[in-house]
């Protein structure tokens, strides 16, 4: 610890007691075994393949308990990265990565799971101008919001941050969104160093995927702990690894009841194709020929909430037309920031 004080004990058969007094409810069988893997290892499996709605996002909660479990070690033994950085390039994906993100770090700030809190506060060089060091912070990287870099003011604290691709990457190649020249070099050695990298929806993101593949392969500094890492997430990833998590695909008849029912839940998808007229007129049609499919699709009793995602924020802000069913609830997503008066710029 900072001052020298003993960190509490802790072992991987914690796990499920932090993760109900976090989330309310024990973590997945295969959220345990790539703990228990990650940890023995001392070394994260270069892809995590598994199904959508199978709990990915937890790996944010593996990562952090794997690095509180490393906080016992002397520094130079130290394996785990201090950063924990989530990207997806899907914005509304990155806000429910920060929202569980806001939420572990509220918890641990309340005095939740005290044993994970306090060693992960051991890894801090402690209070700085009167300001007691937090367990964890939460960052969120992607346009469209107020910028909060505090993060990057406090390296020495365990972050969590969930971001886009393009927030990170230009980052990581020193030309960071709304970062200044002087600042640039930090935050590229914030990404370069000491960071785990959980690469979500990998297949939508190659390019970045070979982008960290190349930093990877790069001689680290000298004196610089070689704490960085890779992992790529995906239900379909179409790259084969011997470093795969888990060996077999996960069988509804063998996992929790929960899961077991969104393993075998039926998700239809239906293309429509739309004839567009040609200039400006294609987009008032495509937003009119959205508003529509939306109407009816609510119009079935089973629909509570209906997302509507576009990539295209003109498209977005044409679709908000008024709504006949004004007590269903309906949400678009997309979008850019260009649309918004309150929004930060960058993808």
């Amino acid at each position: 610890m900072a001052d020298g004080h003993e960190v509490p004990s802790l072992s991987v058969d914690d796990f499920d007691a932090y993760f109900d007094d976090v989330h309310g409810h024990p973590p997945f069988g295969w959220q345990r075994d790539l703990l228990r893997q990650v940890d023995a290892d001392r070394a994260w499996p270069e892809l995590i393949d598994l199904p959508t709605g199978a709990g990915k996002t937890a790996c944010l909660d593996v990562a952090l308990f794997a690095l509180a479990l490393d906080a016992g070690r002397a520094p130079e033994e130290r394996w785990a990265p201090r950063r924990i950085i989530m990207v997806v390039d899907r914005r509304v994906v990155v806000d429910q990565a920060h929202d569980r993100a806001s939420h572990i770090a509220s918890v641990l700030a309340d005095g939740g799971a005290p044993a994970v809190a306090a060693r992960l506060r051991s890894l801090s060089a402690g209070p700085i101008v009167g300001d007691d060091a937090p367990a964890m912070l939460a960052g969120l990287l992607r346009g469209g919001v107020y910028r909060d870099n505090r993060w990057a003011g406090r390296p020495d604290v365990p972050a969590i941050l969930s971001a886009t691709v393009d927030q990170v990457g230009s980052r990581l190649l020193f030309r960071g969104y709304g970062v200044s020249t002087r600042t640039a070099p930090i935050h590229a050695g914030l990404m370069g160093n000491d960071a785990l990298f959980l690469l979500d929806e990998v297949h939508l993101s190659r390019p970045f995927e070979e982008t960290l593949d190349q930093v990877a392969a790069l001689e680290p500094a000298r004196q610089v702990p070689a704490r960085w890492a890779t992992v790529k997430l995906s239900a379909t990833p179409g790259t084969r690894t011997s470093r795969r998590f888990p060996e077999r695909p996960l069988r509804s008849d063998a996992v929790e009841e929960v899961l077991s029912e969104r393993l075998r839940a039926r998700k239809p998808v239906e293309l429509a194709a739309v004839a567009l007229p040609g200039g400006v007129a294609a987009d008032a049609r495509f937003a009119s020929e959205l508003s529509d499919r939306a109407r009816m699709l609510l119009e079935d009793p089973h629909v509570g909430l209906l997302g509507v995602v576009v990539n295209r924020g003109h498209r977005q802000a044409r679709g908000r037309a008024p709504h006949p069913q004004a007590g269903r609830r309906r949400r678009f997503g997309g979008g850019d920031p260009a649309h918004r008066p309150d929004a930060a710029s960058g993808p």
